[in-house]
């Protein structure tokens, strides 16, 4: 029906092992972008270590990188000018309250 939710109860809580293994899973992805384990890490931290490829060691540097350090802004350049541009650009703009 209009106005009502279709998702009432919200967003499911993550499950325990999914929030007990997320620190094993950060060490394993570092361990793949560095090419190093240290000892405690799980044991698929030195397999991944040991066997990624580069294109594999940059895509987990960027999610230790997007983890730790928040995704960076996205910024949008337009240069031009037409009509529908113009407009768009007004209606992006924050309405000011008088």
């Amino acid at each position: 029906m209009p106005g009502q939710s279709g998702n009432p109860s919200g967003r499911r809580p993550l499950p325990a092992w999914f929030k007990d293994s997320a620190e094993d899973c950060l060490r394993v992805l570092v361990a793949c972008a560095t090419g190093t384990a240290r000892e405690g890490d799980p044991p698929a931290a030195f397999i991944v270590a040991a066997d990624a490829s580069p294109k594999e060691r940059i895509a987990a540097a960027e999610l230790v990188c997007n983890r730790v350090l928040g995704k960076a802004p996205e910024t949008l350049t337009l240069e031009g000018g037409s009509p529908v541009l113009d407009l768009l650009v007004a209606m992006a703009k924050p309405v000011e309250q008088k």
